[in-house]
């Protein structure tokens, strides 16, 4: 590595170095030093006296918990006292023989004995200090990147030529004398953060409360869909999401991509205090994944879970970024917004055997490109090489555009990726109805409390006010007005609210309009609607409203069954009254449209229903 550095000019610069995955000449073991604060302050001058207590206390650690034991000379070694040495020693050689079980992984380095002794003693040490997790499976997979970077960044001693104080201090905190010990205080500051994912002595283990909190808390909030498919084929968030904590991702981005991944969990760490990130990272990488997620089967969705495919091409540090956009947009249009961003606008594109088939996403751009490179290649042998190169350039800037657009349109969003809300959320469902005759009813009942204080306090006022002048008149004038316009406000919102919100029997069906009838007659002028001074502007809707009729429609009241011309279905009339009233009905029908149609007020044919013979026994 180099030994010249240029570091940011603030902390603050290099975390953002850090999430935004900035190459930047600063070592990156020294980084997670600033980071987990080894060195709890940016400056240099400071950094010596801190690392050197750090070191000084693994050495005593290590010697107090891995040198080899000495000769027990109390008690019997099968003896089952609590207090018997030999109990501790049996128990420490069995957690020796678990931790040397640990498989050395793929890469050489951790296969090398040197690397394997410095990897157990620094486990025991931690075991034997944190008795309450002592060592679990998956701590290794945590403690190895971290001696690999600490053994990439080492340097030797200084020779005597060195003179710069930089390079002095540089070789001081990477020296590759205290890798072990470098290591260790970076394991253990990580585990400090990391530990509550391995407790597993309470009822129930907080690593399942944080999984169920992603699954069942931010991820409904995020996106509604996904959680409900999640949930509909009862997928326990602990299945996938004990891996991802309690490893911070290393099975997920390999052992390649985890560094940039934890140099920006570190950095976001550093600003927070604490490791929550790592949860909105979980929900982050389920969105980039839910278009494959969502109709899928059990098998698939596990599959997907646990064998999460990172594309080869990402950044790591991407996942971070995404996972702080969702904290600072807790909602589900921010979460839609991240979605949109990893799910291109479908593009239609003719297809050579049909008209109809339409290509999205990678396919319309691998097209796109593909109509580039051809007419470039045209361009070029006519020389209209910049030419071309311009226009590509502008309908390249048109897409970004309109998907940038599309993006940032909150309606959009919700009826591409979660149509059940976007109907919930316009003005004119009956989810948004619900919700403006609740905020109506409240609005009144506010004014009419208002109203009645305004009252009482009217009459406080002027029981109590001796020898009023013309300014104390003036106000109790104005708190009358103010009263009565709350009143009015009041009165005016019951009534409008019983008038538009009355519920309509259910199974009637709606009340036609009746078509207007010419006449010779000159029509009257409509009546213009005047708005009252005193009833309340609506907010402007996003959707168009549902226009009223602005006449009343009247209700014809109906006539008894005994009055009208069918009373004799009711009996105990004449058989010679009865034809009396149907031939009387039959001279309107005539009168009306004829008798020569046939149908259902036929007079009595073949084929026809004849109402006369209703009466007839």
């Amino acid at each position: 590595m180099t030994s010249t550095l240029d570091f940011p000019r603030t902390i603050n610069d290099l975390r953002q170095a850090a999430v935004n995955n900035t190459p930047t000449s600063v070592p990156r073991s020294l980084r997670w030093k600033l980071f987990l604060k080894v060195l709890p302050s940016y400056h240099p001058s400071s950094w010596s006296d801190s690392i050197l207590k750090e070191r000084a206390r693994y050495a005593e650690l290590k010697v107090r918990y891995t040198a080899a034991p000495g000769v027990v000379e109390t008690g019997h070694p099968l003896s089952q006292d609590e207090s018997s040495p030999w109990k501790e020693r049996y128990a420490d050689e069995e957690l020796k023989e678990t931790i040397i079980q640990v498989g050395a992984g793929n890469i050489p380095f951790f296969r090398l004995p040197r690397t394997q002794q410095i990897l157990h003693d620094i486990l025991f040490t931690h075991s034997k200090l944190n008795p309450d997790t002592s060592y679990r499976q998956g701590m290794h997979e945590l403690l190895a990147p971290i001696l690999f970077a600490v053994q990439g960044d080492a340097i030797p001693p200084p020779s005597s030529s060195s003179s710069s104080d930089q390079h002095d201090i540089l070789h001081y905190i990477c020296s590759e004398t205290h890798i072990e010990a470098d290591t260790y205080t970076l394991f253990s500051r990580l585990m400090e953060h990391a530990k509550s994912y391995y407790l597993t002595t309470s009822s129930t283990p907080e690593i399942i409360a944080t999984t169920n909190n992603i699954q069942n808390k931010l991820l409904p909030i995020l996106d509604p869909d996904l959680h409900h498919h999640l949930t509909t084929l009862q997928i326990e968030p602990q299945i996938w999401g004990i891996r991802y904590l309690r490893l911070l991702f290393g099975r997920e981005f390999g052992f390649s991509g985890l560094f940039g991944l934890w140099d920006a969990l570190f950095a976001d760490m550093s600003e927070t205090g604490d490791l929550q990130v790592v949860e909105w990272v979980c929900v982050a990488m389920l969105t980039r994944i839910r278009s494959k997620l969502i109709g899928a089967s059990y098998t698939e969705t596990i599959s997907l879970l646990l064998k999460y495919p990172v594309e080869a091409d990402s950044d790591p540090a991407s996942y971070v970024r995404d996972a702080i956009f969702l904290r600072e947009n807790f909602s589900t249009t921010g979460g839609l917004r991240l979605i949109a961003r990893y799910t291109p606008v479908p593009v239609p594109v003719p297809s050579p055997t049909s008209s109809s088939t339409t290509t999205t996403g990678s396919g319309s751009g691998r097209l796109f490109e593909t109509l580039v490179s051809d007419v470039s290649r045209r361009a070029e042998k006519l020389g209209l090489q910049n030419t071309i190169r311009t226009a590509v350039e502008e309908v390249r800037k048109g897409v970004q555009t309109i998907q940038k657009e599309y993006e940032n349109n909150e309606h959009a969003l919700l009826e591409r990726f979660s149509p059940a809300l976007a109907l919930a959320a316009r003005p004119g469902s009956a989810h948004a109805r619900r919700e403006s005759t609740s905020i109506e009813n409240e609005n009144q009942l506010r004014s009419g409390d208002l109203a009645s204080v305004l009252d009482e306090s009217l009459k406080v006022l002027e029981g109590r006010v001796v020898g009023r002048d013309v300014e104390v008149d003036r106000a109790l004038e104005g708190v009358r007005r103010v009263r009565d316009a709350l009143r009015a406000a009041a009165r005016l919102s019951s009534s409008s609210t019983s008038a538009v919100a009355t519920p309509t029997p259910t199974g009637s069906a709606p009340v036609p309009v009746s078509p207007t009838v010419t006449s010779s007659a000159p029509s009257a002028p409509a009546p213009t609607s005047v708005p009252s001074a005193a009833a309340p502007t609506s907010k402007p809707s996003a959707y168009p409203s549902v226009r009223l009729p602005t006449h009343p429609i009247r209700h014809q009241s109906r006539a008894s069954l005994a009055s009208s011309d069918f009373a004799f279905l009711l009996g105990g009339k004449g058989e010679e009254d009865d034809r009396h009233k149907n031939s009387r009905l039959k001279t309107r029908m005539a009168t009306a449209g004829g008798t020569s149609k046939k149908g259902v007020w036929g007079s009595g044919g073949d084929g026809e229903f004849d109402l006369g013979n209703l009466g007839k026994k």
